[in-house]
């Protein structure tokens, strides 16, 4: 019985390991259509998210503090923060905006390419990031830059994420900051998170107060993961960025935008 009971526990985990390279590969294999000409980075992960429904989760080089042109909606509705020109089917960013252009621009021309080709094309341009894809979800993060801060605490182990159905997006972030885990890593790590939105009133109520039809109810699994799988069930993307820095404290302040 001990060496059935072996058996099974291992043709289980055979099973969803193959489970998730299917969806990472099927997702990797998604056909994707974009022109674009020295466009900003955050403009092309928005555009991906928005209209091909790829889940994005990003996580900001401590090199790019002081830029914006990673940013982009982590929620419906929008793609790009920019002024944004479309020339016979071409993204571009107008030679006139009063923005400022991008510092690292990239440029894509992909007709019905496999996302994974496509990921590899814009990381070729931003040289301070790379891509994987976890739990069908891609997650760009930094290979330069990297605060250990931010890589230990997307490896913090989480016991229990809870979310009540029909609960509003905005009470992800409620119930992160509950988290025990994630209270004590911040103060130990002399972070601040407060989780409040900026912007125009509509705009945030649009992205922020849409209900969810789905209850989560997850366990022992690192932030990370935590961040993907709440990112399959809502879609979209997730963000962890930094805020602003107190010079009266000295403390840190971050931000998780979910």
């Amino acid at each position: 019985m001990k060496y059935i009971i072996c058996s099974l526990l291992l043709i289980l985990g055979v099973s969803s390991e193959v489970l998730s390279q299917g969806k990472s590969l099927n997702l990797k294999n998604q056909r994707i259509t974009i022109k674009a000409e020295k466009i900003h980075f955050g403009t092309v992960l928005g555009y991906l998210k928005e209209v091909y429904d790829i889940p994005i989760g990003f996580e900001q080089s401590v090199i790019d503090r002081k830029t914006v042109g990673w940013r982009f909606s982590v929620n419906s509705p929008g793609i790009s923060y920019y002024p944004l020109e479309n020339v016979d089917g071409v993204i571009k960013f107008p030679v006139n905006s009063r923005f400022e252009p991008p510092l690292q621009p990239i440029t894509l021309d992909a007709e019905n390419e496999r996302l994974e080709d496509v990921l590899n094309q814009i990381i070729k341009q931003i040289t301070n990031y790379k891509w994987k894809i976890n739990d069908g979800v891609v997650n760009i993060y930094p290979i330069k830059g990297r605060d250990d801060r931010f890589e230990k605490l997307l490896n913090l182990k989480i016991k229990n994420f809870t979310f009540e159905k029909g609960d509003p997006i905005w009470k992800i972030t409620t119930n992160i900051k509950s988290l025990p885990e994630f209270s004590t890593f911040t103060a130990e790590n002399n972070l601040r998170f407060n989780g409040a939105r900026s912007g125009p009133e509509g705009a945030v109520q649009k992205m922020y107060d849409r209900k969810l039809n789905e209850s989560m109810n997850f366990s022992n699994l690192t932030f990370r993961d935590l961040l993907n799988k709440i990112t399959k069930i809502k879609r979209g993307a997730w963000i962890l960025k930094w805020r602003f820095l107190s010079t009266k404290t000295g403390e840190e302040f971050i931000d998780i935008d979910i």
